[in-house]
């Protein structure tokens, strides 16, 4: 049993700003022990050397792209930053900002429970949500990470995808602990990981990049035939206990003052979040 504070970083960027926000209520509201749990938001924008890579060319499954800071996935190189920040000693949670406790989420079990002989636990391949132990994590150097990754020596998704580890230093956790696009009785997180179809965002214009997505093959089908097969603006979820459980966590927060009326309008002004979600708090 641990006796410390335990953190949680949850990366966002502006864009997802409000939902990294209830990420961090929906783990303190649901912890029995909130004064144990540290949560902070790792915003992209306060990291100059991220920042500053916005047009730089970098390799994605081999290709070469250019890094946009708008996209609304620009958050995700901060995955690998937390070791750093904790000067490579204790241990860290990092999520990605659509990830959320469950009722059933008690996030201090997660570090309580979970032993700390690997330097890595996630579920298998998702480096969305992992539990850390930075001082095994020496080789998480962030600003030599950075910069190979700009000097085209690591490849993005291998390095997102965790393959640029020793699988023998990465631990595995129960789908629970990272249900993408999931909810059912056991869900601990749930990952709003379909991007397209984020509660928060329904009708919205898509602000994301779908030519990143699925393999070379399917990428190259799609650029022959000048299609995306996909949406131009974020549609309805098609679960309805997702969605309820999304507004339920939004409507909790404003009336704990987690989060404020003037920071949703905020967020539907800037067009983060639909126009009509301050709407569902009646």
């Amino acid at each position: 049993m641990g006796n410390g504070i335990y953190r949680v970083y949850v990366q966002t960027n502006d864009k997802q700003l409000f939902g990294a926000k209830l990420s961090a209520y929906s783990l303190l509201k649901n912890c029995a022990t909130p004064q144990l749990l540290e949560v902070k938001i790792l915003n992209v924008k306060n990291y100059p050397i991220i920042e500053e890579k916005h047009g730089k060319t970098y390799l994605r499954k081999g290709v070469k792209r250019k890094w946009d800071k708008t996209d609304l996935q620009s958050f995700t190189l901060t995955r690998f930053l937390p070791p750093f920040l904790q000067n490579f000693s204790g241990r860290a949670l990092v999520i990605d900002p659509d990830v959320f406790a469950s009722k059933l989420c008690d996030i201090v079990d997660l570090f309580e429970t979970t032993s700390s002989d690997k330097g890595i636990y996630c579920v298998p391949q998702k480096s969305s949500v992992m539990l850390l132990d930075c001082s095994k994590l020496l080789h998480w150097d962030f600003p030599k990470n950075i910069q190979e990754l700009f000097e085209l020596k690591r490849d993005y998704r291998d390095w997102m995808s965790l393959r640029l580890e020793d699988p023998s230093s990465i631990g595995d956790l129960s789908s629970v602990w990272n249900d993408c696009d999931h909810l059912t009785s056991e869900t601990r997180l749930i990952h709003f990981t379909r991007r397209v179809t984020q509660p928060w965002k329904t009708g919205l214009k898509v602000d994301f990049n779908y030519d990143n997505q699925g393999g070379p093959i399917k990428r190259a089908i799609r650029k022959i035939l000048k299609k995306k097969n996909t949406e131009d603006y974020y549609i309805q979820n098609p679960y309805s206990d997702q969605v309820d459980f999304f507004f339920d966590l939004m409507k909790n927060a404003i009336e704990d003052n987690a989060i404020t009326l003037f920071d949703l309008e905020k967020n539907i002004s800037q067009g983060f979040v639909r126009s009509d979600l301050i709407n569902y708090l009646k």
